[in-house]
């Protein structure tokens, strides 16, 4: 079981996390917002190394405090979904995810399932108790597809992807918008 520990950062109320296995102290932090380096310096004084950085999808406000970031933790690897690779620039270490791929995180993991729509580059990562779904789902709706690279029949075809998985998942979001901080997929399905 991962542990989870969820931050609200920026003026856009973006959420951002650390996951990690208590037992292995090894863990990832999903998104990269302003301010996300505090998650950085939490798992060092909890004791736990940071193995990746995984990006929901490469949005300014979700990748805006990765420089800061890699300074606290140089050289760990920067996981993006391929088509949002150049979004980043020369960020060194990026690392191409793609549909389907586990992330080993000590005894626990996280799958990539790819939920365009939003972005083209856009992933949800869940197991088979918990998803983050960054600007795909939120708490009560969805994200936007009238920005560039959006696309709203992408987005209902995502939708259909994820009526697919379980409704006791726990649902993480990339924004802080609705009425709590989390929920489950299954209350989340009738809003999307």
């Amino acid at each position: 079981m991962l542990t989870i520990i969820q931050k609200q950062f920026t003026d856009m109320d973006n959420f951002n996390y650390l996951v990690f296995d208590n037992e292995a102290k090894i863990g990832v932090i999903i998104d990269a917002s302003p301010g996300v380096e505090a998650l950085a310096e939490q798992a060092e004084q909890i004791g736990v190394r940071i193995d990746k950085i995984l990006l929901t999808h490469t949005h300014h406000d979700h990748i805006k405090g990765l420089p800061l970031l890699l300074e606290k933790i140089p050289g760990t690897p920067v996981g993006v979904y391929k088509t949002g690779q150049e979004d980043l620039g020369e960020t060194p270490r990026k690392q191409p995810l793609k549909d389907g791929d586990r992330i080993e995180i000590g005894n626990g993991f996280l799958e990539v399932m790819h939920t365009p729509g939003h972005k083209p580059d856009s992933v949800c990562f869940y197991n088979d108790e918990v998803i983050f779904t960054g600007d795909t789902v939120f708490i009560g709706g969805h994200g936007r597809y009238d920005l560039p690279g959006g696309d709203a029949h992408t987005l209902e075809a995502t939708f259909e992807k994820l009526r697919m998985l379980p409704d006791s998942l726990i649902l993480y979001p990339g924004h802080a918008y609705g009425p709590r901080a989390t929920s489950t997929l299954g209350e989340e399905k009738g809003n999307y």
